[in-house]
């Protein structure tokens, strides 16, 4: 039994991630295994142990899914470090909504080389904020690998909703560089979303137009999700002591979005006039997303998530339906109406291939702020038609 056990630590042992000086990021996706832990009890003195050695899934994909689950995941990364200087690296977990995550460092940070000890470093949605050792809207660990040495980490990670195991390793220098970069940009991002509301409210009051309030709210919604689950802003800057309301909006926002994202779509493509069959079935519609909103509040997540994921596909195809009806029968804002929603099917689609692994090399995160400002400039685009058809009228 020894033997067999020796030759699969062998084994294991050749398969490393090699760290070199031409190279500062390294996705982990095809260079980690992982293992389930249905009852999330197991310690780190037993997923190391020779018991589980065996029982760890060789990773095939960039980003494994996991899908929703209510198992706690540990994960294994072997890395060697071949470089003569760099040993100062950055891990960074790239889903801030991510309940708990905990980092397991072999023998004091990785410097002793002490196996049997291990330090703990925390993140994680569900903690207070300051817990995180670098402060920093994903959870990102500092992580010391010397020169010619291996070293393994292990990761447990445990969260409600959908999991993915989307991890980076960056070297310490080319990560402070690309965060600054990246701040940057999705600040901006957020920052004209948040201008594109404000103007848009100003015309509401001014035009008394109930299909720019519906925008503006809906907007608002999209913006408050995209900062608090896809960018983990909101837990950094606007609730960091309130870790608990992470779980709460994290559903609630898709789904006050999709309520006044069908008012909208009644509103402004004027159902009851050009498609009255569609317009009670968007209205019916509302009604579940009111209890989303309702079971996001009392923190039923993986429920209010797989609703949300059986119904908004239907409720989507209901909406584009709606434009093109309303576009036949000779209501021509309704055109760039159908091109917003079309930019929103092409990200859902996106999204869909990344997930199963059909087209990795795509970077869902990185298309979406492109995705959604083309839609909300197609969408005020269409108020602006909407305008010129009721002057010519």
């Amino acid at each position: 039994p020894c033997f067999w056990w020796l030759l699969i630590a062998v084994v294991y042992a050749e398969e490393p991630l090699i760290l070199t000086e031409e190279q500062e990021k390294y996705p982990l996706g095809m260079h980690l295994d992982y293992l389930e832990d249905s009852t999330g009890d197991l310690t780190i003195d037993e997923v190391t142990s020779p018991n589980y050695e065996t029982q760890f899934i060789r990773s095939d994909t960039d980003v494994p899914a996991i899908g929703f689950s209510d198992s706690t995941y540990w994960v294994r990364i072997h890395l060697r470090n071949e470089t003569r200087a760099q040993t100062d690296w950055r891990l960074v977990v790239q889903r801030p909504y991510l309940d708990f995550i905990d980092l397991h460092l072999p023998g004091d940070a990785g410097i002793t080389g002490d196996a049997d000890r291990f330090q703990i470093k925390q993140a994680g949605d569900q903690r207070p904020f300051d817990v995180r050792e670098v402060e920093h809207r994903q959870a990102v660990f500092k992580v010391m690998v010397p020169s010619q040495v291996e070293r393994t980490l292990y990761l447990r990670l445990q969260s409600t909703g959908f999991i993915l195991f989307d991890l980076d390793l960056w070297s310490a220098d080319g990560f402070h560089a690309y965060t600054s970069q990246n701040a940057l940009f999705l600040g901006g991002f957020l920052g004209v979303m948040c201008f594109m509301g404000a103007y848009n409210l100003f015309l509401f009051v001014v035009l008394k137009e109930r299909a720019y309030l519906y925008y503006v709210v809906f907007l608002l919604c999209v913006v408050l999700h995209l900062a608090t689950l896809e960018y983990g802003f909101s837990y950094q800057y606007l609730w960091r002591n309130y870790h608990v309301f992470n779980q709460i909006v994290s559903t609630i926002f898709p789904a006050l979005a999709m309520v006044f994202a069908l008012n909208f779509a009644i509103a402004f493509l004027q159902t009851k006039q050009y498609a009255p069959t569609l317009h009670r079935y968007l209205r019916g519609l509302q009604w579940p997303y009111f209890l989303f909103v309702i079971s996001s509040m009392v923190q039923q997540v993986n429920v209010t998530q797989l609703g949300m994921a059986v119904i908004t596909v239907p409720t989507l195809f209901l909406m584009m339906m709606a434009g093109f009806r309303s576009w036949r029968k000779g209501y021509q804002p309704a055109r760039y109406y159908i091109l917003a929603w079309g930019i929103l099917w092409l990200n859902i689609g996106i999204l869909l291939v990344r997930t199963l692994g059909v087209m990795p090399t795509i970077d869902h995160l990185q298309f979406v702020p492109f995705s959604v400002t083309s839609m909300v400039l197609f969408l005020s685009l269409a108020l602006a038609d909407r305008i010129n058809a009721l002057k010519q009228r």
